[in-house]
């Protein structure tokens, strides 16, 4: 809407001009049509004086009165009706001095010939015939008419001038306010043209701001990610030296594990063993109390007491390696017992680690 006014404005200004220029015109027209009347009717009343004599004390009046049409008078109603009476009166201040006072000398030349036409018109006047006389009087009135027709008409000339004048001015200045209309235009133009540009830009930017925004989120997450990741990636190594400690824990306890199935051989080993020698040992025993029965059958035969001997000493024998092997199988029961607590506390171990290495995974 602003745009609009300040377009409209201008070309107000010109219409009022146009409007202004046309009455001009008008008042030119008029104003010549006027001129026109009084210089037929100055030449209908030289027509009139030229065979009349006139008396010389009237033509010195006459040419007394005559004297002020040398002055040039300009009217203020007409620059009143312009309705500007501030810039008429500076464009008649603008008009150059030359052409201004040669168009003032052109009109005293034309008054005073007038002037001396008039003169010569009184002299034949006071040559003529008393026969005449009659006629002063009206002679007197019309001689009193003519320097009013001729300040009519030296207004009338100067005013004409001045409206021509006026009219070239506002005509150059109807060029000038084209002229700063058309810049004016180009003006607008290329200040929507702006604002279009900026109106794109703007909206470029408030794209790039988002843009950049998302950019910035984007950053703050892979920030975020990659704290994560350096987190993430010394968790790793920390599990994988604790992988490999307890890799190495499992691969020692494998080996262990490994020597169980030989205490196990000879933990079976052992207790045939054990068997074996409790057999001996019923058989001895069974034998011991045979030799017991012998010995008495023969204490009572009276055998021969080196035969008892030696077989005392034989069965003596015997007995202390039944007691050794008893010694022996009670140790070796000990010594499974404990074997046997520690493979089920290496089993626990296991499965605890096992268990362990699965949750890392």
């Amino acid at each position: 809407m602003l745009k609009t006014k300040k377009n409209l404005f201008p070309q107000r200004r010109s219409m009022r001009r146009s409007h202004r220029l046309g009455r001009l015109k008008v008042r030119m027209q008029t104003k010549m049509q006027q001129m026109v009347r009084i210089k037929q009717l100055l030449n209908h009343r030289e027509d009139e004086y030229k065979p009349q004599d006139v008396p010389t004390s009237d033509c010195g009046s006459s040419s007394h009165e005559d004297e002020p049409c040398h002055e040039t008078v300009v009217d203020p109603s007409v620059l009143e009706e312009t309705g500007d009476p501030g810039v008429e009166g500076a464009e008649v201040s603008c008009l150059p001095n030359n052409s201004y006072h040669h168009k003032q000398e052109v009109q005293d030349s034309g008054s005073e010939r007038l002037t001396a036409e008039i003169k010569d018109e009184h002299a034949d006047c006071a040559h003529d015939s008393p026969e005449h006389l009659d006629e002063d009087g009206d002679c007197e009135d019309q001689d009193c008419s003519l320097p009013k027709l001729q300040a009519l008409y030296n207004t009338a000339t100067e005013e004409n001038i001045l409206l021509h004048e006026k009219i070239s001015l506002l005509q150059q200045k109807t060029e000038i306010l084209e002229n700063l209309l058309a810049h004016n235009s180009e003006k607008a133009k290329t200040g929507h043209q702006v604002l279009e540009e900026n109106y794109s830009l703007k909206v470029k930017m408030i794209l790039l701001m988002e843009h950049v925004r998302e950019l910035e989120m984007k950053a703050l997450k892979m920030t975020a990610l990659q704290i994560r990741y350096e987190d993430c990636m010394c968790e790793n190594a920390k599990l994988k030296d604790q992988n490999s400690e307890l890799e190495q824990r499992v691969w020692s306890l494998e080996s262990r594990m490994n020597i169980f199935p030989d205490f196990q051989d000879q933990q079976i080993s052992l207790m045939d063993e054990i068997s074996r020698m409790r057999e001996e040992n019923g058989k001895l025993s069974e034998l011991f109390g045979e030799l017991e029965r012998q010995y008495e059958t023969l204490s009572a035969v009276h055998p021969e007491e080196e035969d008892l001997l030696d077989l005392t000493s034989q069965l003596e024998v015997k007995v202390q390696a039944a007691s050794d092997l008893e010694d022996c199988c009670e140790e070796f029961e000990k010594h499974n017992t404990k074997l046997r607590r520690a493979v089920t506390e290496l089993q626990d171990k296991s499965q605890t680690l096992n268990e362990t290495t699965q949750a890392h995974r």
